[in-house]
């Protein structure tokens, strides 16, 4: 925190300073410092970076499209302006169905202009006041990420976010997995529990996804972690059906007790709820015979067609995509350390 507090001291400082110096020259210096402010309310550096271009572009397009507005339709009729509100009501719905940033900085540009319409009825110069707008908010852009890639270079990444966010979304498949092994081996009826998981387990991948996309505008971004991380989707993408196989079949049946032995099936099971929850040993090079267990419970139970034989095979599917993606993740991680 103490790093980041620096680092945005230091470009606000700049900012500052720059304002003061070109206040006698110019009214829009306050654009370089207010730039700087509201590139530091972004999360990441890769959230930053990505949105640099779209700061700058909707600044221009608003800029543009106010001062086209107020020299063109209200120059010639005041009664323009009170299209205003759904001109703006069209613009944010397009924003919220979208969520794009470039039009969220173009509605907040075009007051600019309207305002200083109202403000000086008499005219301005349009080219000269588009001109350092666009000049002082790029300054500050650049200002900002300088600062971002130099003092805030390593705390700002998105790697631990998404670390994070993938260690919560493999401990939300161990308690679903566990919530399923109490519900089908142990009899018991699936409770709301179920419900406030699968919300943890869908906002876990929510925030994979979004650090991701932050992720690949970082400096440490490379085609490894690219793999890595198309990997990762695909293998999030397969336990998920697998899981909601798994889920199927908890509600509509429970464990055979006459044909299977409960305490070699539960054990078993829990061991696939502990790889999930454990899941930075196995990506380390762990390794169990958790896989092997259940495709030989599988064999030996082929004969008896019951939804214990569904529920089993669906469980080393589970377990066998668990394995092949932290085998990968191992192989690619420490394979190519060694080779560099």
């Amino acid at each position: 925190m103490l790093q980041e507090a620096f680092c945005i001291a230091v470009a606000l400082t700049i900012g500052i300073i720059l304002e003061i110096s070109l206040k006698f020259s110019s009214d829009h210096g306050y654009w370089i410092p207010m730039t700087i402010a509201i590139m530091f309310l972004l999360p990441s550096q890769g959230y930053m970076v990505k949105k640099s271009s779209d700061r700058i572009l909707g600044t221009f397009l608003g800029l543009i499209f106010g001062f086209l507005y107020v020299n063109i339709f209200m120059y010639s009729d005041y009664r323009w302006g009170y299209l205003l509100p759904v001109i703006w009501f069209v613009l944010f719905y397009i924003y919220y169905m979208s969520g794009n940033y470039c039009i969220t900085v173009m509605l907040i540009t075009m007051f600019i202009p309207i305002i200083y319409a109202v403000l000086y009825p008499t005219g301005f110069s349009v080219g000269a006041t588009l001109a350092r707008r666009l000049t002082f908010t790029g300054m500050g852009v650049v200002i900002a990420l300088i600062c971002e890639f130099t003092i805030y270079k390593r705390a700002a990444l998105s790697t631990r976010k998404l670390r994070s966010g993938v260690s919560e979304y493999f401990c939300t498949i161990g308690e679903m997995v566990r919530m399923s092994n109490e519900c089908f081996i142990g009899h018991k009826i699936l409770s709301s529990e179920s419900r406030m998981i699968m919300k943890k387990m869908m906002a876990s991948i929510s925030s994979i996804e979004n650090n991701y996309k932050n992720f690949r505008f970082e400096i440490e971004y490379d085609e490894n972690q690219e793999e890595i991380s198309n990997y990762l989707f695909q293998s999030i993408e397969q336990i998920n059906f697998r899981l909601r196989k798994i889920l199927c079949i908890v509600g509509h049946s429970k464990l055979d007790v006459t044909a299977y032995d409960k305490e070699e099936f539960l054990n078993i099971c829990k061991m696939i709820e502990d790889k999930f929850n454990y899941m930075r040993k196995y990506m380390h090079g762990k390794k169990d015979e958790t896989s092997e267990l259940l495709k030989t419970f599988i064999k030996n139970n082929s004969y008896n067609k019951f939804s214990t034989l569904l529920y089993a095979k669906e469980m080393y599917e589970l377990s066998k995509n668990f394995d092949e993606l932290t085998d990968f993740i191992y192989q690619k991680k420490y394979s190519d350390q060694s080779t560099a």
